[in-house]
């Protein structure tokens, strides 16, 4: 899988995965500060449970060597979705009720060498 990047720092920022030619996944990216909040993390369905999300989520967390945090939210029903970031070492910070369900806010500390161990 290899990734590529484009646009500027201060705005959305697109890392997309490629398998074979075909792409496999994309990650949307915002710097806010000193955090870097990661707006939408997708995986086309037929490459779903290989990997890709993770690699995503890892090379999303070195885009900005300098920043101290990455914050994700996720509907609470998106259970695959809770898994890879609680196992990526994100951690819960909070709730916001949005009708009948909440979205749950979760937030990884990072050092400026990437993650913390």
């Amino acid at each position: 899988m290899t990734s590529c990047a484009g646009s500027l720092p201060t705005r959305p920022l697109p890392r997309s995965a490629y398998a074979r030619g075909a792409p496999g996944g994309a990650v949307r990216l915002l710097r806010v500060g000193s955090a870097v909040e990661l707006g939408r993390l997708t995986v086309v369905p037929y490459r779903q449970g290989m990997g890709v999300g993770s690699f995503l989520l890892r090379e999303a967390e070195t885009v900005f060597p300098e920043i101290r945090e990455m914050q994700i939210f996720t509907g609470e029903h998106s259970t695959a979705n809770l898994r890879l970031y609680e196992r990526s070492g994100y951690v819960e910070t909070g709730r916001t009720p949005v009708g009948d369900y909440s979205i749950v806010h979760l937030t990884k500390a990072l050092t400026s060498s990437g993650p913390k161990a």
